[in-house]
Formats: C-alpha cells, sequence, structure tokens
C-alpha cells in the first residue's frame, strides 16, 4: 500500500514537541508530563476527577483532534504526553519469534511499507519496514515499530499505559514487559479475558489490571470472582 498524502490541516499540536526527527534519531528526548492531574490520580480508586485515554496513543481518532501522530509508534505516545492527557492504550502482539511489538492489525500492511502478518514476520524484519506516516504533520522518517517494553519506558512517570491483552495469548510476554520495564506499579493489563486476567495474577499477583464485562449482566459475576 502506499504511503497517505499530506493533509492541509493545521495540526493540533506541535509535531516538533514529539516526531523522532525533531528530537533526534533514538527519539528519547521526552515531553514532560503536562497534564495538571497528579499522576497518582489514575490508579487511585477514590479519585473522581475526570480523565482522557489516548487510543492507539494519539494516533487513532482522538475526538475532534482527529489523528496527531502515526498509531501505535513511540512518536503517538509521546504526543499523548505533551498533549497532557492521562491514559494510553496500547495494541501489543508477538512477532515469529517472540517479541512483542505495538501494532493494531494482525498484518504490516495499513501502517507500514510492509507486507505480512506480524505473527509470521521476524522481530528484525519488522524493525526495518518504514511506518506509513498516515497523514499527519511532521517527520517520521525515523520513526520504528515500536516494543511494548520501549513504550512503556517512554511513558513512565509521564502517563499511565492500558496494555490491551486482547491481541495475544502469551500473557507470559505481557506481564514480561511489565518487569523489564519496572512498570508493575503503573501499567494496567486490560483485557475483556478473564480467563487472561487469572494467568496474569497467577504470576504477578500485584499486577494492576482492568476487566471489561460486555454487559451489565457480566459485571457482578466479573467482581465477585
Amino acid at each position: 500500500m502506499g504511503m497517505d498524502a499530506g493533509v492541509d490541516a493545521a495540526p493540533a499540536l506541535d509535531p516538533r514537541l514529539f516526531d523522532c526527527t525533531s528530537l533526534g534519531a533514538d527519539g528519547m528526548h521526552l515531553p514532560e508530563r503536562a497534564s495538571a492531574i497528579p499522576a497518582a490520580c489514575a490508579l487511585d480508586p477514590a479519585c473522581r476527577t475526570p480523565q482522557i485515554s489516548g487510543h492507539r496513543g494519539v494516533g487513532g481518532m482522538t475526538g475532534n483532534l482527529g489523528k496527531i501522530a502515526p498509531e501505535d509508534t513511540l512518536a503517538a505516545y509521546r504526543a499523548a504526553i505533551a498533549l497532557g492527557i492521562e491514559f494510553v492504550e496500547t495494541d501489543p502482539r508477538p512477532t515469529a519469534d517472540g517479541v512483542l511489538v505495538n501494532m493494531h492489525d494482525d498484518s504490516v500492511e495499513r501502517t507500514t511499507d510492509g507486507t505480512g502478518s506480524v505473527s509470521q514476520l521476524s522481530f528484525a524484519t519488522i524493525r526495518a519496514l518504514h511506518i506509513n506516516p498516515q497523514g499527519v504533520p511532521g517527520d517520521y522518517a525515523c520513526e520504528k515499530v515500536p516494543t511494548l517494553t520501549e513504550i512503556l519506558k517512554t511513558c513512565r512517570g509521564r502517563v499511565v499505559v492500558l496494555i490491551d491483552a486482547n491481541k495475544t495469548d502469551r500473557v507470559d510476554l505481557l506481564v514480561q514487559a511489565v518487569r523489564e520495564a519496572d512498570a508493575l506499579d503503573w501499567a494496567v493489563f486490560d483485557t475483556s479475558s478473564v480467563d487472561k486476567i487469572d494467568q496474569a495474577l497467577k504470576i504477578v499477583p500485584k499486577l494492576r489490571f482492568m476487566n471489561r464485562p460486555a454487559s451489565i449482566a457480566e459485571i457482578t459475576a466479573q467482581f465477585d470472582h
């Protein structure tokens, strides 16, 4: 698939705050947390302050702002920090050699210049792909498909990460990434599968999790469980 054409609209956020070319090839000159809400509030059940979550970083459709950065890239998570939101959602799935990369689709065609399924490609192959800039302002020529561990390290102390566990059965790899990033206190294991939550808690009983009941009728049963 070809790359998206550029857009004429003014950017919702200055891309120099988060695109990898502006920040340097390693992209690790991170913006500081911009939210005025204390980070602890996001993890405190007693906190009732309304808070905002970014979809695919802020690469999904973000309300009336639209897309701000290419979805599921480190740039999308840096942009979320600069925008000042409190949560970001991720889409980890394993490569053929068992590395968790962040990609919403099961194939690489839509968001990169490659072809094939994530589960059938090696991490090295996926890492060599070029990111589709998806028509958003900014220079993302140095951006690569990130690992879940890289996202967690980028977001540490700046924004709470929701780890969507619905795209893989490798619960062990998801929990391992949380441990590797020392993110047990602030990353959230997020899934509609109670069985996956059970598996994760057997590995790390103190893991933070968020269940997703599919109906009102399921709420009581899941919380009792």
